[in-house]
C-alpha cells in the first residue's frame, strides 16, 4: 500500500502532460524505483522479524514479536533490524522500477491487441507479466537479502546445519556462485515468479479500481 501511494504521489509531481510516450514510460521506471526504496526502508524491520520467525527451527529463540524486537535490539542494536538492507534495496529498487515500468509497457502492448472494453483483462495480464519479469531479473538479490537477514541468528538454525556468514551482498553473490553455481542464486525462483505474477496482477487490478473510484468521486 505504501509503495503504491508513494508511486502515485511521485508520478503526480513529475507528470506535466507534455511528455512523450518514452518519457512517460521512463517516469514510471524512476518513480517505481523511488517508491519501492521508500517502502522498503520504512518496512524493513518488519521484514527482518518475519524472516527470523520463518527460519526458526525447533529452538524457539523468539516467543513473540515483542520478545523478538527486544532481543534483536539488545544483542544486535538497531543495525540488527537492517541486516541485508543493501541487498534489499538492490532487490527492491530495480524490481519496483521494472514492476511499474513494465506494467506500463505491457499495458500499452496489450491495448494494441485487445479491445478497450477488456480493460480489466489488460490490467490483470499486464500486472502478471510485470510481476513475473521483474521478480526473475532481481531474484539473486532476494536470495542475498534472505541469507544476510539470518546472520546473527545461528542458534535457532543449528538443526539446519552451519549458517554461512557473508560480509555483504557482493560476497554472497560471488561465494554462492562459486560454491553452488549460477543456479544457486535462483533456488525457489519458479514458485516465487508464479506467486509474483498472481499477486502483482491482483495488486494492479485493485490499484486501478481504487484510482478509478477516487477519480470519479473527487
Amino acid at each position: 500500500m505504501l509503495q503504491f501511494a508513494a508511486f502515485e504521489s511521485l508520478t503526480k509531481k513529475l507528470y506535466t502532460g507534455h511528455e512523450s510516450q518514452n518519457q512517460h514510460t521512463a517516469q514510471h521506471f524512476i518513480c517505481g524505483a523511488c517508491a519501492g526504496s521508500l517502502a522498503t526502508v520504512a518496512s524493513y524491520p518488519l521484514d527482518v522479524l518475519r524472516t527470523r520467525f520463518v527460519t526458526q527451527g525447533k529452538v524457539q529463540v523468539y516467543s513473540s514479536i515483542t520478545h523478538a524486537f527486544n532481543h534483536i535490539y539488545r544483542y544486535e542494536g538497531m543495525r540488527g533490524f537492517y541486516r541485508g538492507l543493501l541487498a534489499g534495496l538492490c532487490h527492491i529498487a530495480p524490481q519496483s522500477a521494472l514492476y511499474f515500468g513494465m506494467y506500463h509497457v505491457f499495458g500499452n502492448t496489450f491495448t494494441v491487441f485487445l479491445p478497450s472494453h477488456y480493460s480489466d483483462l489488460i490490467t490483470a495480464l499486464s500486472g502478471a507479466a510485470a510481476g513475473i519479469s521483474s521478480k526473475f531479473v532481481v531474484y539473486p538479490f532476494d536470495t542475498s537479502k534472505r541469507r544476510l537477514q539470518v546472520i546473527g541468528f545461528e542458534t535457532a538454525r543449528k538443526e539446519f546445519g552451519a549458517t554461512r556468514i557473508y560480509t555483504g551482498v557482493i560476497d554472497h553473490l560471488v561465494t554462492a556462485t562459486k560454491e553452488e553455481g549460477f543456479r544457486g542464486l535462483y533456488k525457489g525462483a519458479s514458485w516465487a515468479c508464479i506467486k509474483a505474477g498472481l499477486s502483482t496482477s491482483m495488486y494492479f487490478f485493485i490499484y486501478e479500481k481504487v484510482c478509478s473510484i477516487l477519480r470519479t468521486s473527487y
